[in-house]
């Protein structure tokens, strides 16, 4: 029976419990704040999503090939007006936005998910350039003060203003629309930067990057072993002049021009690793890695890797009709008659011309991915108008569609039938 002193001792004391409760190598912390949006806060740095499409050739070649394709293709601003026709058509020929806008938006909004262009102002205050900003460098959208996550918004909840940082800290501020254009690859809210093709691969890409290396060690191992060597035996006990020997004969035995080597079997032994063999799972995984970027760059694999093996030809022209479409959506995303009718409206203004500007039939034609896609809009034209009579074919502007499809260019007026474009055989 316990004394009156071991029970004072015991007074505020608990059982002391040894048993520890089974857990794992990473505790998720307890939060009491509310849930937030990645988009929002979680953000890959615009630094590394550059290196990545430096490191990963299947995301780069498939960036610069959407790239190639917009430049390639092109695009043409048109109004029903001659006189603001005149004002379109002089303000791609006296600035860069032509080439700012296919050259450098695919990619920005590819890699960064965000094209920014800002306007340069002249004399008068007119717009006079455009120049592609470094999304390195953009802070994004302004916020309430330093540091928070809140952005400044309009009436209509959209960003009040852009904001840019420089490497030395220097700040500028940008109105949108008039300052600086800005177009999102991806955007769920107003507040929110748009995600770009690399940034949503950049997880798996990473692993990829990693079987890479260890798959090309591998393969470097396998062509140039390392030879292990034992010296010091029972005889002849390990010393620092063996020591010394042993290091001489491994660096011959790496040498690759090195013809032979003779070493006495008492004081050395001479071992090389296993053959290490480049598992399935490791490819399996690349190959899985692959496809998903392909799907995150919205190519097939087959056109990606420019090849067709596995895929037979209906597969292979299903996918390309496929493809046609995302890449016409793509060129959609520029709204590049936004920036133009911003920017003539803008510059009229300032000399009190705006009111005289009619931007009646203001639109923007893409040119054709492909002669079979260019063939089968005439061919489309052609039935529309001799079959069900819903067109005239020899209408003027029916016709600058057709020429602008053909690429053709007229010296004369185009004739009163349309070019007769033979029927595709079925295979």
């Amino acid at each position: 029976m316990p004394s009156i002193i071991d029970k004072i001792r015991s007074l505020g004391k608990q059982e002391a419990h040894y048993e520890l409760e089974p857990r794992g190598g990473k505790v998720k912390a307890k939060t009491e704040t509310s849930p937030t949006s990645k988009l929002d806060t979680d953000r890959v740095d615009p630094i590394f999503l550059e290196n990545m499409f430096y490191d990963e050739p299947i995301l780069g070649g498939g960036i610069i090939g959407w790239q190639m394709l917009i430049e390639d293709a092109g695009y043409k601003v048109y109004a029903d007006k001659e006189k603001t026709q005149a004002l379109i058509d002089e303000l791609f020929m006296d600035t860069t936005l032509y080439e700012e806008s296919v050259e450098k938006f695919p990619l920005h909004t590819c890699i960064f998910g965000n094209w920014w262009l800002e306007h340069i102002f002249g004399k008068k205050k007119h717009i006079t350039d455009f120049l592609t900003v470094d999304a390195k460098i953009m802070n994004g959208f302004l916020k309430k003060y330093p540091g928070s996550d809140v952005v400044v918004v309009n009436r209509l909840g959209r960003p009040k203003a852009y904001e840019l940082e420089t490497r030395g800290g220097q700040k500028a501020q940008y109105i949108p629309d008039l300052e600086m254009s800005w177009r999102p690859w991806v955007q769920v809210t107003h507040t929110q930067l748009g995600l770009g093709m690399v940034e949503q691969a950049y997880r798996d890409s990473t692993l990829k990057e990693n079987l890479e290396q260890a798959r090309v060690q591998t393969a470097y191992d396998m062509a140039w072993k390392k030879p292990i060597v034992n010296y010091g035996t029972v005889l002849n006990p390990a010393t620092a002049q063996l020591e010394s020997k042993a290091i001489r004969l491994a660096q011959d035995l790496a040498d690759p021009d090195m013809d032979f080597v003779v070493v006495p079997a008492s004081e050395m032994n001479v071992q090389w690793p296993p053959m290490i063999e480049i598992k399935d799972t490791i490819i399996n995984q690349l190959i899985y890695t692959t496809k998903l970027q392909a799907a995150v760059l919205q190519t097939p694999v087959a056109l990606l890797l420019q090849s067709g093996d596995g895929e037979n030809r209906a597969t292979l022209e299903y996918l390309l009709d496929w493809f046609e479409i995302k890449f016409r959506a793509f060129q959609r995303k520029m709204k590049i008659e936004k920036i133009v009718k911003n920017v003539i409206n803008w510059n009229e203004s300032r000399d009190n011309k705006s009111a005289e500007i009619d931007w009646k039939g203001l639109k923007v034609t893409y040119g054709k991915l492909s002669e079979k896609a260019a063939k089968e809009f005439v061919m489309r034209i052609r039935r529309l108008g001799q079959v069900d009579g819903l067109i005239n074919p020899t209408d003027p502007e029916i016709q600058k569609l057709v020429d602008e499809a053909l690429n053709i260019v007229r010296s004369s007026p185009p004739p009163t039938r349309l070019p007769k474009v033979p029927e595709q055989e079925d295979e």
